[in-house]
């Protein structure tokens, strides 16, 4: 996702870092919404946006109590979406698109033809419907676009701990291509050469020499 969404229900919000609070802006609504926002930059230099969607419109404040603390309103009902923005103006654009929508669930759609698989990917959604929203693509994801789900990333852009860089894609749904390997049967197969059907007298030596147990 591209927010870290909180639900809040006649409480009281606190956003906490260990890495300290350096600024805390109240930007204010967005255009044309209740969602407003706020601008946070840690010790670190990271640079954070907060948004409000609260249940009844209205204004809404916060405040940083302390340099590890920043408190919403008593009994605020809505819900609270964290991101953190690496590109500046650009990815805060980005972030506003999408910012008062957030999806509830998937569905998974797909077909096949021959060597091509396709599939989608296609969410629900609350909060604000007209927004669209924001989801993370990993790299394989993103080389199996089609045309249409491609145009849609953004500049938003993410390092991820295990799968490389994330990128924002701004779509309610997503559809991939996949060129199947149909041709695979028990004779070595690659990507490049499909099944090798021909090998090498090494080759053939060593399977002869393996044990059973070992095949």
């Amino acid at each position: 996702m591209g927010f870290v969404t909180g639900l809040y229900k006649s409480g009281t919000p606190l956003i906490q870092s260990s890495v300290l609070f350096r600024t805390f802006e109240q930007v204010g609504a967005l255009d044309g919404s209740s969602t407003g926002k706020l601008r946070i930059v840690l010790e670190d230099d990271s640079n954070w946006l907060i948004y409000v969607s609260p249940s009844s419109p209205g204004p809404i404040s916060f405040t940083m109590t302390s340099n590890t603390t920043i408190q919403g309103p008593n009994g605020f009902s809505g819900f609270i979406q964290v991101a953190k923005n690496n590109q500046g103006p650009d990815g805060e654009a980005v972030y506003d698109q999408a910012a008062g929508a957030y999806p509830t669930s998937a569905g998974i759609a797909a077909s096949v033809d021959g060597r091509s698989g396709r599939y989608s990917f296609s969410w629900s959604k609350a909060g604000n419907q007209s927004q669209t929203l924001l989801m993370h693509a990993l790299p394989h994801h993103m080389q199996s676009f089609d045309d249409v789900t491609l145009s849609a990333q953004t500049r938003v852009r993410l390092q991820t701990t295990t799968k490389g860089m994330a990128t924002g894609v701004l779509a309610d749904s997503w559809t991939l291509f996949e060129d199947l390997p149909v041709d695979i049967g028990f004779a070595p197969w690659s990507p490049e050469r499909g099944s090798v059907t021909t090998l090498s007298s090494a080759a053939s030596k060593s399977f002869s020499a393996m044990p059973a147990s070992e095949m």
